[in-house]
């Protein structure tokens, strides 16, 4: 709770958080992050392939459930807030199976929710096509910044996110709140500008087709 405090108070409102939806204080934050106009997405927690070691949780998408289970789960997991988007927690046993992926797809579809891949995901390629099938806004995350949650190791990670920037127009990294991340993040950001580099709210990324090539965005 004191990190996601930490999170709303200090970073810039350009810097998209992603909260749980087993959070008892969902609620109150997703409003408190609305009125500073910062995107909010809500972490889906889904199967993996390490499925029961590794537990997504109570109300998680499982490729072992019935559809009507799963339907069930997501209609609970949606109703908790009314985030900018979605993000999977887990989920790479789910996001490969198209039979389960493609209705929950079509709910996002039609609540008009962006969906957003973390990046230990994104190379399996396959929710980006079933996406692209469902007619569903999809970003697929570039970095995740703090896998070594040490200064350094993020700082490093951070500058790949820039080689990523450059070499595309728009990059995207996410984070876990940790302290370390949360002082990192402040500092990195004051900076973005004197390199050329222009800080943007997540979804801006479906746009950057349309940006100038100058506007590199991390």
């Amino acid at each position: 709770e004191n990190m996601t405090l930490r999170a709303q108070k200090e970073l810039p409102a350009e810097i998209g958080l992603a909260f749980s939806p087993y959070s008892p204080r969902l609620q109150p934050w997703l409003e408190e992050a609305r009125q500073a106009r910062r995107e909010t997405f809500l972490l889906l927690p889904m199967e993996p392939l390490t499925y029961p070691k590794d537990d997504p949780g109570p109300r998680a998408l499982l490729s072992r459930k019935s559809g009507a289970e799963n339907r069930e789960a997501l209609h609970w997991l949606l109703a908790q807030g009314r985030p900018t988007g979605v993000m999977n927690f887990m989920g790479s046993r789910f996001l490969a199976d198209r039979a389960n992926m493609m209705p929950a797809l079509e709910q996002l579809r039609h609540r008009g929710l962006v969906f957003i891949e973390n990046p230990s995901m994104a190379g399996l390629q396959s929710a980006a096509s079933f996406a692209s099938e469902a007619g569903v806004p999809y970003i697929s995350a570039d970095v995740k910044i703090d896998i070594t949650p040490e200064r350094n190791a993020i700082r490093q990670q951070l500058v790949q996110l820039e080689k990523a920037a450059e070499q595309r127009g728009a990059a995207l990294g996410i984070a876990s709140p940790y302290p370390v991340t949360l002082d990192v993040l402040r500092e990195w950001a004051a900076g973005l500008e004197r390199r050329g580099f222009v800080l943007s709210p997540p979804t801006s990324l479906l746009r950057q087709d349309a940006s100038p090539p100058s506007q590199r965005s991390p």
